[in-house]
């Protein structure tokens, strides 16, 4: 079975292993190296918990509670998943290598290797941290997580809600909008695809001179994008205002 502290010593002896087997370039046991260090220090979280560790559902189970609980970061599930299947992966990369034209570029399984030794390495120091009751700070990517006390985004239903934002000029300036009306106009050339405004054109003539709801608008998809990306939302396409 193996105690904490043997398992712990087991993963540093695969993640030299490893490192020798890169330096032999011997992709196929450096990556079964890489996996079975970071089997056994996963099995450590398990054994902390005090849960079964015999199938790979059990250790990955453990990685979970341990990011649920905010001790480590969600990356090390990720790294943990793509590890069991590295061997696969460079096996197929490099029989797609060996029967690709010689323009294309080469496959280099040694960046591959490299790339994920750093992440079994963080992975360890991650877990051995935590184990000492000295977890490594957890870095959120989504800005909720980062930060969950910010105020909640607006709500846009009303072309008022956009014009009384109290930085309204500050998107203007930040995504040149100026001169571009909150109203979607039409597109029939996909100029808002391109970030551009949309011109009238002789082509499309009916369809520039069809009568305009008083009522409702359809937000511009350059407005929409302006919105989403100072306020961390995302909106839906062809968003109806009312007027």
């Amino acid at each position: 079975m193996g105690t904490l502290s043997y398992h712990q010593a087991q993963a540093g002896v695969f993640l030299q292993l490893a490192d020798f087997a890169m330096a032999d370039q011997d992709p196929d046991q450096a990556a079964g190296a890489l996996r079975r260090a970071a089997c056994h220090i996963t099995t450590v979280l398990s054994i902390h918990y005090g849960w079964p560790h015999k199938s790979r559902q059990q250790l990955e189970t453990a990685l979970h509670v341990a990011v649920a609980d905010e001790s480590l970061s969600r990356s090390h599930i990720k790294t943990f998943r793509q590890v069991h299947t590295l061997r696969r992966h460079l096996a197929s990369r490099t029989r797609r290598r060996d029967s690709a034209s010689a323009s294309r570029p080469r496959f280099n399984p040694a960046i591959v290797l490299r790339r994920m030794r750093r992440r079994v390495a963080s992975l360890i120091a991650a877990v051995t941290a935590f184990i000492e009751g000295q977890p490594k700070p957890v870095l959120h990517h989504k800005l909720w997580q980062r930060n969950p006390d910010l105020p909640p985004p607006p709500e846009f239903s009303h072309t008022g809600d956009i014009i009384r934002l109290p930085n309204f000029q500050e998107i203007q300036r930040r995504f040149n909008l100026q001169n571009e009306p909150i109203a979607a106009m039409p597109d029939p050339h996909g100029s808002y695809a391109r970030g551009l405004t949309p011109r009238r054109c002789p082509c499309h003539a009916a369809l520039w001179n069809q009568p305009r709801s008083s009522s409702h608008i359809i937000l511009s998809p350059l407005w929409q994008r302006a919105l989403e990306k100072t306020f961390r939302v995302k909106l839906p396409d062809h968003l109806r205002l009312n007027c």
